[in-house]
């Protein structure tokens, strides 16, 4: 996968990449509310189509290390249910 890091303030609204095809040339229109924090989106592209295939907001190591936490936590309650009720969740 390739990745773009894009600044909200420099972003157009539109997508270059429908008119240069090069994933490298986007500037995505960022969230709203990244853009109201100046906060940056790291893109991912597939390089054999040059699509998209997700976003997710760049964030400090701070940030990333505190996400882990509560997910570690979250996890510990999640195996602690049967395969069934898992199944109910995933399924919904």
């Amino acid at each position: 996968m390739a990745t773009q890091t894009v600044n909200p303030k420099a972003a157009t609204q539109t997508d270059e990449r429908a008119t240069t095809g090069d994933a490298r040339d986007a500037k995505p229109a960022p969230s709203e509310r990244d853009a109201q924090h100046g906060r940056t989106e790291i893109v991912s592209y597939d390089p054999a189509t040059n699509e998209e295939v997700g976003r997710a907001p760049q964030r400090s190591a701070e940030e990333v290390a505190d996400a882990v936490g509560h997910a570690r936590v979250a996890q510990k309650g999640w195996a602690a249910q049967s395969f069934r009720e898992r199944g109910r969740v995933v399924l919904r």
